[in-house]
């Protein structure tokens, strides 16, 4: 319910988002040696180039997401290769170029490995205090990680602020919905991206000119005279938030047909509409109940007979 998606390069992210986060994460674009058992392709794609390539952006997507940080904010750092200079070496150059970071100390389990002191740039100690997981260690593929503590920042701009739908009227037809079908109606900061209905999260800065490709809680599409719920608000909802909903046993051979798009015998039901579809309890998306039968609303690209 409270996320965001953008595809935008790290510096436009950076220059919106300024001391704006209490974590980031980055999970670094690398060369992907731990990928090689079972990936033949990563085979194929790897290079000391592509290595030399990776480990450079590596430390310019750091540099950027550093300056999205609060103060005391963590950055963690992550690959699935095992190259030394994708990890060891990447983390020592940062850290030497930002000295306002540190390494943390963190709960390791069996099989974990600490950080390579002879991999780093001038004999960097701290450097055991990140992860290494080898694969002939654990029961997986090779990863590192690094948790990194920013201990001081520069102050953030003053924000701007992401602004709502202001005229309501035009989500009439969402509000018929949830007032026909629904027991509370979801409210918040509304958004339109097109005929597309989202609730953006209160303290999400203004997203004008950026690559959005999901801007918060989607709901659902409205269409001339109707709104047609998502699959995301199903998810997010269970029958407690419903009026009607219809359960499946998750061995009977009705799940099977829902995941492959088929409709539902639903003799014995008079209340037409939209019903949240549950698997034991679990809501998995919606059906459209008309004539006795639940039109399935599954999404087709989630579809069984695109996988089976």
């Amino acid at each position: 319910k409270n996320a965001v998606v953008t595809n935008e390069a790290p510096h436009r992210l950076a220059h919106r988002f300024s001391g704006y986060f209490d974590r980031v994460l980055v999970d670094a674009p690398c060369s992907g040696e731990s990928m090689f058992r079972k990936n033949p392709e990563a085979r194929t794609e790897w290079s000391i180039d592509n290595v030399t390539l990776c480990s450079n952006r590596q430390l310019d997507i750091l540099r950027h997401a550093k300056d999205m940080l609060k103060s005391g904010g963590r950055l963690i750092y992550s690959t699935c290769t095992l190259s030394p200079e994708e990890n060891e070496r990447v983390i020592s150059k940062f850290l030497k170029l930002n000295p306002n970071f540190q390494i943390e100390d963190v709960k390791t389990y069996q099989g974990f490995d600490k950080g390579r002191i002879d991999w780093t740039i001038e004999k960097f100690h701290d450097i055991e205090k990140t992860i290494r997981i080898w694969p002939h260690r654990v029961r997986g593929e090779g990863h590192y990680i690094a948790v990194l503590r920013k201990m001081e920042g520069t102050a953030s701009k003053k924000p701007k602020y992401s602004e709502g739908v202001t005229n309501l009227k035009s989500l009439e037809e969402y509000f018929r919905f949830t007032e026909e079908f629904l027991l509370d109606t979801p409210r918040g900061k509304y958004i339109l991206f097109g005929n597309q209905l989202y609730i953006i999260p209160e303290e999400m800065l203004s997203l004008k000119n950026l690559k959005v490709v999901t801007p918060g809680w989607h709901l659902g599409t409205i269409k001339k005279k109707r709104f047609e719920p998502s699959h995301a608000l199903a998810q997010s909802l269970n029958k407690k938030h419903v009026k009607y909903s219809w359960n499946l046993d998750g061995d009977s051979s009705e799940i099977i047909a829902y995941l492959r798009g088929e409709t539902l015998d639903a003799k014995g039901s008079n209340e037409k509409g939209w019903y949240l579809i549950e698997v034991d309890g679990h809501s998995i998306g919606w059906a459209k109940l008309s004539n006795n039968m639940l039109k399935n609303h599954y999404p087709k690209y989630l579809r069984w007979n695109n996988w089976v």
